[in-house]
């Protein structure tokens, strides 16, 4: 695991050589931080962990939480925040 990710921040490093750190990131650079990202954390979780990690991702429409919070109405954001 150790080398795994000493080998990720040499690469991130490469990635982010004359970038200047006040911007964020974007274009090939942002999908190459991700790209190297996803890689090692999936190589990390399988030789280190002996895992396969999966995420699936959800729209609003396939997520009912009403059991819980006892609406699945959009409220404006004052309101959420007991204001």
């Amino acid at each position: 695991m150790v080398v795994l990710a000493f080998i990720l921040c040499i690469l991130v490093k490469l990635v982010l050589l004359s970038h200047n750190s006040n911007k964020p990131l974007a274009g090939v650079r942002k999908f190459l931080v991700n790209l190297l990202f996803n890689i090692f954390w999936r190589l990390i979780a399988i030789f280190t962990f002996f895992t396969w990690h999966r995420h699936v991702k959800l729209s609003r429409n396939e997520v009912d939480y009403t059991a819980y919070l006892g609406t699945n109405e959009e409220i404006p954001i004052d309101d959420s925040l007991g204001n």
